[in-house]
């Protein structure tokens, strides 16, 4: 159904007309989409809604994964687990954007705000 929505009913491409991942970032994304929005109180109250959506993806979290040492997740888990982890531990930054960072904290005398910000 959501191929026919955001391919076909869209004008886009879809079913084997969709080109694949391989290259991807290389090639040019072809892509299309289909929207939607539902008053989901038109079917029931919202806090059963999400009382069901709860319960479906405690389900989901519960199903026994192929692999042990990766859990079942749903949409935004990963996301979430990688916010917890930037909070903490802050941004990764490879040496080159380090190197240009220092430098613009030079540039514009901001090694005092900086050095504040990071406890030293």
């Amino acid at each position: 159904m959501i191929e026919i929505l955001s391919g076909v009913l869209s004008g886009g491409l879809f079913g084997r007309n969709v080109p694949t991942l391989v290259n991807y970032g290389q090639d040019p994304l072809i892509s299309s989409g289909f929207y939607v929005a539902i008053d989901v109180q038109r079917f029931q109250p919202l806090e059963d809604f999400r009382s069901r959506v709860d319960s479906l993806v405690d389900m989901v979290r519960a199903t026994e994964p192929i692999d042990a040492s990766q859990p079942v997740m749903v949409a935004g888990d990963k996301e979430l687990a990688c916010r917890e982890n930037r909070l903490e531990q802050g941004i990764p930054l490879s040496p080159q954007v380090a190197e240009e960072l220092d430098g613009l904290l030079d540039r514009f005398e901001l090694n005092q705000v900086a050095r504040l910000r990071s406890g030293s």
